[in-house]
């Protein structure tokens, strides 16, 4: 099937040179010449029956092979215009007792928000390293070649341009002992680093120039070592030092960063890593579709397990790209990018869970003691206490800044990504078992749902 698609991918000269290829494996078996030539088989192109053509045709031949790679890099899908009207039944989502909306395809987005009119396309999902590391084109082709990771995204930046996208009465989110929050048109950033100065000042930096950020915190759980001095100077320099604070603890529990704090100054929190800058327009977009739907976790990275995944067949239950490929997801994780409400990060903190005493704390003691699966572990606390699906937002190219996430890339924690695939695994079961005991239906609800929040265009999106 590969070598199909390849050859058709080509045009007329490539086409003869896959024959020419075929012609030479073909003599030199015959003439079983490989075996016994000291090149091996790099001999396989250049001892030809026509030795005079052989380099040329072989130039010619890993050409057209890499041309062949490139034409199967994928086009890029163009908007149609859709109505709910003629897309949509009349009554596509459900409602909670509680009164919320479910939300898990377009057509309970659009009757949620009531959005009659809006564009949508398939848009390419890409990793990160791909085009920027040497293999990244092969692993495109590779990609495009074995599996589907087109998804469709319904674009409602119109929709949030317009002042009725933010209609919700954030008064029915407070608590009333909540006096000292103040901007909710804002929101608070909490940046999670580990020895990582750098990452970290870029990503501060980068976020202080986002208008609508109330408040940048960093979540610094690395005692032994200070806050670098440069980012002190900052706070200084700040007209507003509070806007810059840190956040330090004497331990360095990775479950730290999701610690609720009464001095957060608003209701939507977004969380990140120090290795992760988004542009201050995608943010403030997807700000401002969180305020429309403060009860979700809406965010940049999905995850969805296997099918089969509680059968345990394999080391780790998901892959990151099983959403891209299969367009739909259970689980976000925040930590790569996210908005929540701060209840969320309450709810965190317990102890008790599900009517377990001291089972949610258990959860978080495995968490610190393999030093991963944070995410997991916020991600199913949120379904569990919410009975909602996560939202995704897609990425498009222009809007996550590819290079300096790259470069960080190179100081990741050895730690942290040791024997990673068995220990998440084990925690995702532990904490499934836990938060599904008591409960007649799963756990995880799955959403289909990619939704495109910068104006219209042609890009292709970041997988988070």
């Amino acid at each position: 099937m590969i070598f199909f698609q390849l050859f058709s991918s080509t045009n007329f000269s490539c086409t003869v040179s896959w024959l020419y290829v075929v012609h030479v494996m073909l003599h030199n078996r015959m003439m079983k010449k490989i075996k016994g030539n000291k090149r091996g088989y790099s001999a396989l192109l250049f001892t030809a029956p026509y030795p005079s053509l052989n380099r040329y045709l072989t130039f010619f031949v890993l050409t057209c092979f890499m041309i062949a790679l490139y034409l199967l890099y994928p086009s890029n899908v163009p908007f149609t215009q859709q109505s709910k009207s003629m897309l949509c039944k009349p009554k596509q989502s459900t409602t909670q007792s509680n009164g919320n909306t479910i939300i898990n395809d377009i057509c309970s987005l659009t009757h949620a928000l009531n959005i009659d009119t809006w564009s949508d396309r398939e848009c390419y999902i890409k990793h990160p390293a791909e085009g920027h590391w040497f293999g990244g084109y092969f692993m495109t082709a590779w990609y495009k070649l074995t599996k589907n990771q087109h998804c469709k995204t319904i674009n409602i930046h119109h929709f949030l341009s317009t002042p009725h996208s933010q209609s919700i009465d954030i008064d029915n989110y407070r608590n009333d002992n909540e006096d000292n929050v103040k901007n909710n048109n804002k929101f608070t950033i909490l940046i999670n680093t580990w020895q990582r100065n750098q990452c970290l000042i870029n990503s501060v930096r980068h976020y202080l120039e986002c208008s609508r950020v109330a408040q940048i915190r960093v979540i610094w759980s690395d005692p032994s070592n200070d806050v670098p001095s440069s980012l002190r100077t900052l706070q200084q320099s700040l007209s507003d030092p509070q806007r810059l604070v840190f956040d330090e603890y004497k331990d360095n529990k990775l479950t730290n960063r999701f610690k609720y704090n009464s001095e957060w100054k608003t209701e939507a929190i977004f969380q990140t890593d120090d290795d992760i800058m988004f542009s201050c327009a995608l943010l403030e977009n997807t700000f401002k579709l969180w305020q429309s739907l403060p009860d979700y976790m809406i965010g940049y990275a999905p995850r969805e397990p296997y099918k089969q995944y509680r059968q345990r067949k394999t080391a780790q239950f998901y892959t990151w790209d099983e959403p891209f490929t299969q367009c739909r997801y259970s689980l976000l994780f925040v930590t790569l990018g996210g908005f929540m409400h701060r209840k969320y990060y309450e709810m965190y903190d317990a102890m008790d869970i599900n009517g377990v005493p001291n089972g949610w704390r258990q959860a978080k003691d495995a968490v610190n003691g393999n030093i991963t699966a944070e995410d997991i572990s916020m991600s199913m606390l949120y379904t569990f206490q919410s009975g909602l699906p996560p939202i995704t937002v897609t990425v498009p190219e222009s809007e996550m800044l590819i290079k300096p996430f790259l470069a960080c890339q190179e100081h990741k924690s050895l730690i942290m990504h040791t024997d990673s695939r068995r220990k998440r695994t084990d925690i995702f079961f532990d904490i499934l078992n836990l938060l599904e005991s008591n409960q007649n239906e799963a756990l995880l609800r799955h959403n289909e749902l990619f939704v495109d929040v910068m104006p219209v265009n042609d890009q292709k999106c970041w997988a988070g």
